[in-house]
């Protein structure tokens, strides 16, 4: 997780098909809280490459995973935390932004990750909601 900030790791992990691994994993261990928390909390770290100022691009499946993790840990904040800010990640670029806005089911599992867990995500839940198109508001 710490090492995938640095740039030449990620690039590396990007070749290796280390993050479709995790994606995997994620989808794999789908009820595994521990498994679902840390490996978000990896993405978290390399979606985005601060020194090349660019964000990884997520596929609809990729975003499926997300949703599903979201809708399956309703009540686990750590969880609902880490999926809020790698899909906060995501919103950097304009590609990534239009799959969001495509998932019927995201703004009403933020809006429930926000009620849930009221103060818990520093306004990132409502940076996302904003961020999403308005048809889905």
């Amino acid at each position: 997780k710490c090492l995938s900030t640095i740039s030449a790791i990620r690039t590396l992990l990007e070749e290796s098909g280390s993050i479709d691994l995790v994606y995997s994993c994620l989808w794999i261990h789908l009820q595994n809280r521990s498994v679902v928390q840390h490996g978000l909390a990896a993405l978290c770290n390399i979606t985005i490459n601060t020194e090349a100022n660019e964000v990884m691009l997520i596929s609809e499946d990729e975003l499926a995973i997300i949703v599903h993790i979201m809708r399956y840990h309703q009540n686990v904040q750590q969880v609902q935390g880490n999926a809020i800010q790698v899909l906060k990640n995501f919103t950097f670029s304009p590609e990534n932004l239009a799959i969001m806005g495509n998932d019927p089911h995201l703004p009403e599992l933020i809006r429930s990750a926000k009620a849930t867990h009221r103060i818990c995500f520093q306004g990132r839940a409502d940076d996302l909601l904003q961020l999403l198109p308005d048809r889905l508001q």
